[in-house]
């Protein structure tokens, strides 16, 4: 029989799967009105699946050819979800306005001006760039809603949502961040 033998990231994407899956179970679980838990729920999901895909990498990787867009997918839906989350997390007794959901429209964008816009050799790079131009302008989004987090503060509980909200913002900062640090950029030399 073989070792079961993980590396260090394999181990650490099967520890963020099985948090977010715990979320997932305790908020479907613990909800009072499924439709203020479906956001939170639908980014803890879309986060596993991204923790998932992680792991499975080094085995499952060959088996489809689109298996790097999926994960894509997954880790570059988190910025938008999020945002809808933050808008949700401020407003507590109600889901997002209809309107605030267009954020989720920037990803099959980005990934559509990625797919017309490189070969085949470029595409990861493609995708990381309008995936980081995707979530960025998401982020940015929180700024046309700061007015709603004015008076979290003051509210019943309203300081604990409020770090809640600085700790998500700060998660996807990192995130992009991270995204920026693995883009690579040939800059050809100059001639004198």
């Amino acid at each position: 029989m073989k070792s079961l033998i993980f590396t260090l990231p394999e181990a650490l994407a099967l520890l963020g799967v099985a948090q977010c899956v715990y979320i997932v179970a305790y908020m479907g679980l613990r909800a009072g009105r499924l439709s203020r838990a479906g956001l939170p729920m639908a980014y803890f999901a879309v986060l596993a699946l991204a923790f998932a895909l992680d792991f499975g990498q080094q085995h499952l990787q060959d088996m489809w050819p689109y298996y790097t867009d999926l994960q894509w997918l997954a880790w570059f839906a988190g910025p938008p979800l999020s945002v809808l989350l933050i808008v949700q997390i401020a407003r507590i007794h109600e889901v997002p306005h209809w309107s605030c959901y267009w954020t989720l429209l920037l990803i099959p964008a980005a990934y559509i001006a990625a797919r017309s816009l490189a070969d085949a050799q470029e595409m990861p790079q493609f995708l990381n760039i309008v995936g980081l131009i995707a979530g960025a302008i998401s982020l940015l989004t929180i700024w046309q809603t700061r007015g709603i987090f004015a008076a979290i503060q003051a509210e019943k509980g309203g300081k604990t949502r409020y770090w809640l909200i600085i700790a998500l913002i700060f998660m996807n900062v990192f995130f992009l961040g991270l995204a920026l640090s693995d883009l690579s950029f040939d800059i050809p030399a100059a001639t004198v």
